[in-house]
């Protein structure tokens, strides 16, 4: 259908000056003007008009159910009732008229359009025993290593020993598809993962036929697809396991600019109205389903690393604000904090969720109901199922560490805090936000345990006190470079909370995300506005490479890697996702390693003019 409408529109464009009479009319109309005109012989008019009727026949048949369909019906009932609604004697005869009709046009096409002889050539390659020099060059130019491979991955997809009548099918979408298979892959940051994930998903999804119908009918679609298996192999991955997905990766593709606030409410609600699961596994479900939306849009680019984070936070925050109003009864009311990233909503890929969870004081109920339902909460959050998994949930920054109670009592937290509390959990509870809770006990919260955060200033030795803190992670860690080494994601993070403490109660400074607290450290004028431009551009570019990283599956916090090969991978996954990139500038492996040592050390230089004067000065 699509290419008689542009094959019509182009000659529109091109002689509606000369022939008035094309630019008004139905497209049957059109043709049969174009036609009258010559520029259109009467086989090829033949071929487009009938073509046209019967491939809009065939979809207005398809759609009557109300659905947008666009896709042919695998062999069986279906195909025989359309084939006979439609006067076909079998599904069989339907089929080969109509893919018949389609290939004839789309040679029109072709000739119009001065199609590349590469496109028509690389579906030659499935009809090779072995491959020719031409051809082995020919993969190579696409960025594989190894064309015989290559030519067994293909041929092993064009057939199913589970369905071999759809054996000619596969083998004829497919060769719709490799010719831009082939240009595709020689764009992405990592060819060889691009053709690995467009092989375990093709193999893994059920109906092969329609998934190649699919991207055959969706040019967008497949270049996402490929894309985002060469720049995540940790999301290709879930979509083999749950090949469901591959409507929401659809999802990315016809989605350019994302929405600026996800409707988690309103997605979730679906998912409930079409599934009698219960909540728990709902829920897993919404997750995963979100987290290729989320992760997936920054994997491709369609989402900054800000957005991304805030979004996966908010994310999380639903699924165990969910997940805790199952687990716990009604009558147990309980406070949740976000801590750390959680709490920042700056949560990255795979993150673990730190949190607290508090109790009202005062009550009779024993520890232990708490410590039981606390334990299943932990234990449904962290466990996967076939239905997928939500978060591990770490409980380990409450008062007393594992020695105390999973659900502490509201007055025994502040009584702990203000008897042995110290500066590092300080630090830390700057970091807290609620995510549930009743009002009167997140009030009671915040005038007991936050007044002791938020207590008059700093004092000196304090100061003194946190940066030894600092310095003893980064010796603790000394792998973990872009996260605690010299002028990594902590210095930035320290130097936003140790400024929260100096000057939240005074200046009203009190919000949990680094880069909030450092713009409104400067907007008091508190902080100089080219440190905090610094200190916030740095802290964005840093945690953009620690996620790229997390979703090629490695380790984030280590920082760019050592070896040249996932250094030139990770480099072109930054290139990929960039929306403005130009012909004029991409990164280089040199040039991203020097952003980022440019960056450490300005992190560090700031860090140290802070430490050594403004912080310390009563």
């Amino acid at each position: 259908i699509r290419d008689i409408e542009f094959m019509v529109q182009a000659v529109q464009i091109l002689y509606g000056g000369q022939y008035p009479e094309f630019r008004e009319g139905t497209l049957f109309e059109i043709l049969r003007r174009i036609h009258q005109s010559g520029l259109l012989g009467e086989n090829d008019f033949k071929v487009l008009s009938e073509g046209y009727n019967l491939l809009r026949r065939v979809e207005h048949r398809i759609q009557m159910d109300d659905l947008q369909r666009y896709h042919f019906p695998l062999p069986g009932p279906q195909l025989e009732s359309l084939a006979l609604s439609l006067g076909f004697e079998s599904g069989a005869l339907l089929e080969h008229t109509l893919f018949e009709d389609m290939r004839r046009i789309h040679s029109l096409f072709q000739g119009v359009f001065r199609v590349e002889e590469e496109r028509e050539d690389a579906s030659k390659i499935l009809d090779l025993e072995a491959l020719t020099p031409y051809w082995e060059s020919k993969i190579k130019q696409a960025g594989l290593k190894d064309p015989a491979s290559f030519l067994k991955s293909i041929k092993r997809l064009a057939e199913d020993s589970e369905a071999p009548h759809l054996n000619s099918k596969l083998k004829r979408l497919l060769k719709g598809l490799l010719p831009r298979l082939m240009k595709i892959m020689k764009t992405t940051s990592n060819p060889e993962e691009a053709l690995q994930t467009f092989e375990r998903i093709s193999l893994a999804t059920p109906a092969r036929s329609t998934f190649f119908t699919l991207l055959n009918d969706a040019p967008r679609t497949f270049k996402t697809f490929l894309q985002l298996g060469s720049n995540s192999p940790y999301l290709a991955d879930r979509v083999v396991t749950y090949p469901q997905l591959l409507n929401d990766i659809r999802g990315l593709s016809e989605d350019e600019t994302r929405p600026d606030d996800l409707d988690f409410v309103g997605i979730y609600q679906d998912i409930e109205d079409r599934s009698i699961a219960g909540v728990l596994p709902r829920l897993r479900r919404f997750r995963t389903q979100m987290e290729i939306d989320i992760a997936g849009a920054f994997a491709v680019g369609n989402r900054t690393i800000e957005e991304s984070v805030n979004h996966h936070s908010r994310l999380a925050e639903f699924c165990l604000e969910r997940a805790s109003q199952e687990v716990f009864e009604k009558d147990r009311e309980i406070l949740i904090l976000a801590m750390g990233k959680f709490g920042g909503r700056e949560l990255g890929f795979k993150s673990d969720l730190d949190c607290i969870l508090i109790r009202p004081g005062g009550q009779k109920i024993s520890d232990e109901i708490f410590h039981r339902a606390a334990s299943l909460l932990v234990r449904e959050m962290n466990v996967s199922t076939p239905d997928g998994y939500l978060y591990e949930l770490d409980l380990r920054l409450r008062p007393y560490g594992k020695d105390g109670p999973l659900v502490p009592q509201l007055n025994k937290v502040e009584e702990y805090y203000r008897s042995v509390g110290q500066t590092w959990e300080r630090l830390a509870l700057t970091r807290a936000r609620v995510v549930c809770g009743p009002d009167s006990l997140i009030e009671e919260f915040r005038s007991t345990v936050l007044s002791w955060v938020y207590r008059e200033g700093l004092e000196p030795e304090e100061v003194e006190e946190i940066r030894r803190m600092r310095e003893r992670i980064e010796k603790e860690k000394p792998k973990q470079i872009l996260k605690a080494g010299p002028g990594g994601l902590l210095d930035v993070e320290f130097i936003a909370q140790t400024a929260s403490l100096k000057w939240g109660k005074a200046h009203g400074i009190d919000s949990s995300n680094t880069c909030e607290t450092l713009h409104r450290l400067a907007e008091k004028g508190l902080l100089p506005k080219s440190d905090v431009r610094a200190l916030t551009e740095g802290y964005v570019f840093l945690r953009d490479l620690e996620n790229r990283l997390v979703l090629l599956g490695k380790e984030g916090s280590q920082g760019l890697p050592n070896d040249s090969e996932t250094l030139e991978w990770l480099v072109g996954c930054v290139n990929d996702a960039q929306k403005e990139k130009t012909d004029s500038f991409a990164w280089t492996p040199e040039n991203l390693q020097e952003r980022d040592r440019h960056v450490r050390e300005l992190n560090r230089e700031i860090f140290e003019s802070l430490f050594n004067e403004t912080f310390s000065k009563p």
